[in-house]
């Protein structure tokens, strides 16, 4: 079964930069991606790991009514 990379790219600080979009492409396709799926980087952009939001305190993120979870089953 071949691998499944996921890539998450998160800057957490004034001026900060992340990957590029063709940068991003350019490492999936490293990882062997032949679909990948870029989402809104926005203020409402939020990273929640493992009952912990990791990019941002829970207080000061954007309230949205939407989300899209990645589940693991063996």
């Amino acid at each position: 079964m071949p691998a499944n990379p996921l890539l998450v790219a998160i800057h957490n600080s004034p001026g900060g930069r992340g990957p590029t979009l063709t940068e991003t492409a350019q490492i999936m396709v490293q990882l062997g991606s032949i679909n990948a799926l870029n989402l809104d980087g926005g203020n409402s952009a939020s990273l929640y790991l493992g009952g912990t939001m990791l990019n941002r305190h829970p207080q000061t993120a954007v309230r949205v009514h939407n989300g899209l979870g990645v589940l693991l089953v063996p």
